[in-house]
């Protein structure tokens, strides 16, 4: 029974250190870093009123945590636990969507555009004319899923 119990340990380490070798470290860098240069590329006066918006928590997270060194705002995503978090302040009306597909954006803004290319097949999108309110936005785009 040991060796069952040395051979599941071996191939458990083994995978592990073949699935941290596979993932690209810097993924979320270059998302933050990108994001960045889409964002600084918007005029001062619509950057003073554009919300940084995640696809999901994860890439709301990268934006957050490379924030400073990037020079972005604070990061919003409607995914999981940052769904929960405030919606966008209301003088915010303009949204720089960082993911695949705006879709779930696209009822409440007039106008979609891609700005950029963010890597990991994820693309900055421009969203403009805002047509409702974040508190009313916002409990509609709240979603628990895992993508």
């Amino acid at each position: 029974m040991w060796p069952g119990y040395v051979l599941s340990v071996a191939l458990a380490a083994g995978l592990l250190v073949l699935s941290v070798s596979i993932v690209r470290s810097d993924a979320g860098e270059q998302i933050a870093q990108r994001t960045a240069d889409a964002y600084r590329a918007l005029p001062q006066q619509q950057r003073d009123r554009t919300v940084v918006f995640g696809e999901s928590y994860i890439i709301a997270a990268y934006l957050d945590g490379y924030s400073k060194r990037y020079g972005l705002p604070a990061a919003y995503s409607a995914n999981r636990s940052y769904g929960y978090f405030p919606a966008p302040p209301a003088d915010r009306d303009t949204l720089l969507y960082i993911g695949r597909d705006p879709a779930d954006l696209r009822p409440h803004f007039a106008v979609v555009q891609t700005v950029g290319d963010v890597g990991d097949d994820m693309h900055a999108y421009l969203l403009t004319g805002q047509r409702q309110s974040w508190d009313e936005i916002w409990p509609r785009l709240r979603t628990l899923t895992v993508s």
